[in-house]
């Protein structure tokens, strides 16, 4: 992937989880309701941050093995 491109996916990914960390959307996610047993608050951060980590990871390039030239 050229490096313009994967700048944009890591801005768009930035933009992102800075708009899903807000106050508007953690405040739905505060209520008293329990998840498995933890706190639907804990949950969606635990779920966002989780899927943000695989996004990041998926963005990001891996470089494959080096070729040898002529050996």
């Amino acid at each position: 992937m050229p490096d313009s491109a994967k700048k944009l996916r890591f801005a768009f990914l930035a933009i992102l989880l800075l708009l899903v960390f807000s106050y508007p959307l953690i405040s739905i996610a505060d209520k008293q309701q329990l998840i498995w047993g933890f706190p639907l608050l804990y949950a969606y951060i635990f779920l966002v941050w989780i899927i943000a980590i695989f996004l990041l990871f998926l963005t990001a390039e891996k470089r494959g093995p080096k070729k040898n030239n002529g050996q």
